[in-house]
């Protein structure tokens, strides 16, 4: 991401650059977070301060999905997105939008999210 309005995509090393969409992020605030499972499946958001935006297109498109509220936590483990916002944790798998509820509720915030194939770590704070 340049400025305040490119997203540069690259398809041969960095070699050349082109633009596509954006994703709606605030223009404001921590800096943009930016991850892609695969060639299609990407996700935007800025900790602690907006939604979760995700593209199945490679970046020319952009939505809001996952949880309401403000993402505190992401992470990509296997063929799945883990996102806490809130006090929730949820997942999905990456090439679609079937968000769901996991058993476990985060007590304190900030927390911590890693995630390795099935393996999911969530780091409560001291």
């Amino acid at each position: 991401m340049l400025g305040e309005h490119a997203l540069l995509r690259s398809t041969d090393a960095g070699e050349h650059f082109v633009g596509v969409a954006r994703p709606p992020l605030q223009s404001e605030g921590t800096v943009p977070t930016l991850t892609f499972a695969n060639v299609r499946d990407g996700f935007a958001f800025m900790w602690g301060s907006g939604p979760l935006y995700v593209t199945h297109d490679g970046g020319q498109s952009w939505h809001r999905a996952g949880p309401a509220g403000h993402v505190v936590s992401f992470a990509l483990g296997g063929r799945e997105a883990y996102v806490v916002a809130g006090r929730v944790l949820e997942r999905s798998p990456v090439g679609r939008n079937a968000w769901r509820k996991l058993p476990v509720r985060v007590s304190r915030l900030p927390v911590s999210l890693a995630a390795r194939g099935s393996n999911v770590w969530l780091l409560d704070p001291p």
